[in-house]
This record gives C-alpha cells, sequence and structure tokens, in this order.
C-alpha cells in the first residue's frame, strides 16, 4: 500500500491554511475532481515554510515545490516521469505553479466566479467519494428479488403478435372513373383462385410470381411481395387500418385475403408466417432486471443522502426572489 506523502504545508506554517484538511486527505485517489479540488487547496495556499529538502523539487522566490506536490499534479495531469523526462515535467510543473502565483496576485483567488467554480469542485469530489463508497457497498440482488420483479414487471418483456404478409397491389384510386377498377379486380380475383390451393410449404414461390408480374408496389415486388413482420401493436400508419386487420385476420400459412378495395388501389393478401404474442423468458431478461434493480436501489440511496445533507439544519429558500427570463 502506498504511504501517505508529505505536504508542503503544515500547522509549523503561521496563518497558513491546511492543504490537506481532513476532509480532503482522502479524496485525491479517488479521480479527476477530487485530485483538482487538493491541487486547488494546495496552490492557493502556499507558503514559505521549512520543509526536509529531500522533498524540495523546486522553488520560486523561497515557495518551496514539494515532491508530493509534483507528484500529485503529475497524478492529476496523467504524466508519466522516468529519468529522462523529469526535469521537462518539473519545469512544466514550475510552469503551472507560476500561472498559480500571478492567478494570486491578480486576486483571482477572491473572485466570486472563482470562488463557486471551486465549491463545484469540492461538491464533485465529495460526490466521487460517496459514489466510490456505494460502488463497494452494492449488493446484487437475490433470485427470489429478481424474479419477483419479472412478475412485476412482466408486460415490459411481452412481444407482441406479429404477421408476415405478402402482397400484390394495383394502383387504382379510389377517385377514378366508375368501372376502371373492374378489370384489375377480375384480374387479381383471379390469381387469388390459382393461388389459394397452394400452401407456402409446397409452392413458397407462386404468389410472388404474380407480384412480380402485377404488384405496383416497388418495395415489395421483386421480393415476391414480402413485406416483412407486422406487429400488432404498430401505431405507425404506413397501412390503412382495414389493410392491416385483413392482414391479421389471416390464420393459416398460405391463406389468401380476399381482394381488398383501399382508397388507394386494389390488395390481394398473402399470409407467410405468423407468430402469437408471448413473453420473453426469464433468464433472457435477466441482465435487464439486474440494471433496473441497481437503478431503483441508486434512486434510493440517492433520496437517503439528500435526507441526510439537510438532516438537523435550518434550511429556507426564496425562490420568489429569483429574476425570470
Amino acid at each position: 500500500m502506498r504511504k501517505p506523502l508529505r505536504t508542503s504545508a503544515s500547522n509549523d506554517c503561521p496563518g497558513a491554511p491546511d492543504r490537506n484538511p481532513p476532509f480532503l486527505k482522502p479524496l485525491w485517489r479517488l479521480g479527476f475532481w477530487s485530485g483538482l479540488a487538493w491541487l486547488t487547496v494546495a496552490l492557493f495556499a502556499g507558503c514559505g515554510e521549512r520543509v526536509p529538502e529531500e522533498t524540495v523539487v523546486a522553488r520560486i522566490d523561497g515557495e518551496t515545490l514539494t515532491v508530493e506536490d509534483f507528484e500529485r499534479w503529475a497524478e492529476w495531469t496523467g504524466r508519466r516521469v522516468n529519468a529522462e523526462s523529469r526535469e521537462a515535467h518539473v519545469k512544466a510543473f514550475v510552469t503551472f505553479s507560476l500561472q498559480v502565483r500571478n492567478a494570486k496576485e491578480e486576486g483571482l483567488d477572491e473572485d466570486p466566479e472563482m470562488r463557486f467554480r471551486f465549491k463545484r469542485m469540492l461538491a464533485r469530489a465529495m460526490e466521487e467519494r460517496e459514489e466510490s463508497g456505494r460502488v463497494e457497498e452494492m449488493e446484487s440482488p437475490g433470485e427470489k428479488e429478481l424474479e419477483a420483479m419479472y412478475e412485476k414487471h412482466r408486460d415490459e418483456f411481452r412481444i407482441p403478435e406479429r404477421v408476415r404478409v405478402a402482397v400484390i397491389f394495383i394502383d387504382v384510386p379510389e377517385a377514378a372513373e366508375r368501372g376502371e377498377r373492374r378489370p384489375h379486380r377480375e384480374k387479381l380475383e383471379a390469381v387469388r383462385e390459382k393461388v389459394s390451393g397452394f400452401e407456402s410449404g409446397r409452392d413458397p414461390g407462386h404468389f410472388g410470381e404474380f407480384a412480380v408480374r402485377y404488384s405496383h408496389h416497388h418495395p415489395s415486388r421483386y421480393a415476391g411481395g414480402d413485406l416483412g413482420w407486422w406487429f400488432s401493436d404498430d401505431e405507425s400508419g404506413e397501412w390503412d387500418d382495414d389493410i392491416r386487420e385483413a392482414a391479421f385476420g389471416l390464420e393459416e400459412r398460405g391463406e389468401v385475403s380476399e381482394v381488398l378495395d383501399a382508397r388507394d388501389g386494389l390488395y390481394l393478401l398473402r399470409l407467410i408466417e405468423r407468430e402469437e404474442a408471448r413473453y420473453r423468458p426469464f433468464e433472457s431478461v435477466r441482465p435487464q432486471l439486474l440494471r433496473k434493480s441497481r437503478m431503483a436501489r441508486e434512486d434510493e440511496r440517492e433520496k437517503e443522502r439528500r435526507k441526510q445533507l439537510r438532516e438537523g439544519l435550518d434550511i429556507s429558500v426564496y425562490p420568489e426572489r429569483l429574476l425570470l427570463e
């Protein structure tokens, strides 16, 4: 286990704030925001106190920059230091420290915007620490809990009824002159009579041949009229309700509908395949249930965390004082 690094500020420096106050000491190990929060505290709280010489990596007008300062800066910036690169990295760290020094001289450490940013870093660092603890404490739910959740949310895992149909469509608008549909209807009636006796397993291409020859539905025409799967809960409105109702009314594979009149023309449908509604089995949705359980637990923890933050405090809010856009 890595030993805690020595800080370049201590209680021996009169008037200097502790660079590593108790609530920040573990934070630098927890992530970007935690490391940034520590680094900000350390560099803005500079002091020229004496520190062991072997821990000094640089000096700026008597202000010491320690190995600890450098290591945390290097870790925060993702630098990898070796014998060849260490001098260049130390110089880069000095440049960074000079920028911080200039910022202090310009009074940026007292600027309200900078103070708010620092508060934001502290809040984020605290969140990182709490999140780290929550991950370690998180327990996986038991099988009984998952099974109960499956039953409770079973409808979410329902696969609706669906049919796969083929179509022969002839484009004859409803507003066409009287009698214009008759020859096309007679053509589809003849097709229906020829294909009705063929089951899909015995002669799968028969209906498709007529689709290639007669259908005006170009996306499916050269696929034998195959429209793919239609789901019973589809509300896209791509197809007229009467056409969909006729498709879902077909029960046996190979069954052919009556010739259907619609606003845009005439339809003949053939059932290729049908699947009744069913539920996805428990094992197939187990990972999804695990995520749902963890999210529910996390929500409860977050509610409890917010409650604890406010516990014992007298908090008043005045939203009416905010200016509305």
